[in-house]
């Protein structure tokens, strides 16, 4: 199984050539300024670098202007997401209650000049249009979360932390742990990236519901590594049985903006 993993993962950077830089226009915004969380830990930074060589490589990451996708669960859930990374702007398609919601609006400023839709139908009232618009936002922060965790390491407010090598599910990994502070909607989360050794690719995660668990809440392994535009991401999160609980779908990811992907009801 390793030995399948490490060839994957050459396969994916060196047969994939990335895209050149696009070349800069008027019209264009500059790419957000990127902020760094606290890697002062040596070889956290070490174990990062090498994930971002594997599945960003010439700045793919930043170069990424344009994110788009379907979460899946196993219960049949089923949220569309679209990112202007580099402008904040959201939208959104996901079941609330008995309606479907599509919400539009900006990550930076979500109850800024927000726009929802139930059912087709525009909501008016500022109370209920903010209430679903604070849902919205949180579906951004958690399935974001869910497909780009790799590239999150080093967010403002993350501390990571280098625990050594820690066998799991029979492998031996490189194990960072990562902490907040009081950033994001659930700071008293704690995560654990595990990273083969030997070809530096991220493959489980687990998950602590609260930062002073013992026990993780659960561990996935991230699978079904593919290239979109300038990266690579896992499109499903698997048991150790090889169970999936969640799943992406109709990923895109690009330099720029689809024309009319924030387009409304």
């Amino acid at each position: 199984m390793r030995t399948l993993i490490v060839v994957l993962a050459s396969v994916l950077v060196a047969g994939c050539a990335p895209e050149a830089p696009d070349e800069a226009t008027a019209d264009e915004p500059p790419r957000p300024e990127r902020l760094l969380g606290t890697m002062d830990d040596p070889d956290a930074a070490r174990l990062f670098a090498g994930v971002l060589d594997s599945i960003a490589p010439d700045d793919g990451w930043e170069r990424t202007r344009y994110l788009e996708f379907d979460r899946i669960s196993g219960g049949g859930l089923l949220r569309s997401h679209r990112w202007d990374r580099y402008e904040g702007d959201y939208w959104l398609q996901a079941p609330v209650e008995e309606e479907e919601m599509i919400a539009r609006f900006n990550v930076n400023a979500p109850t800024d000049g927000q726009e929802i839709w139930l059912d087709g139908e525009r909501v008016t009232d500022e109370a209920q249009a903010d209430s679903l618009v604070e849902q919205a936002y949180r579906m951004f922060i958690n399935d974001t979360y869910w497909l780009v965790f790799p590239f999150k390491w080093d967010d403002p407010g993350v501390t990571t932390r280098y625990l050594g090598e820690m066998e799991e599910w029979g492998e031996i990994y490189e194990v960072v742990e990562l902490t907040f502070d009081e950033v994001g909607v659930t700071p008293e989360n704690r995560y654990r990236a595990f990273v083969d050794p030997d070809s530096g690719m991220f493959e489980l995660w687990q998950f602590y519901s609260d930062a002073d668990d013992e026990e993780p809440s659960f561990t996935n392994r991230w699978t079904d590594w593919q290239r979109y535009g300038p990266i690579v991401l896992s499109s499903r999160r698997e048991g150790e049985d090889g169970s999936v609980g969640v799943h992406f779908e109709n990923i895109r990811a690009s330099t720029e903006v689809p024309e009319g992907a924030f387009e409304t009801p």
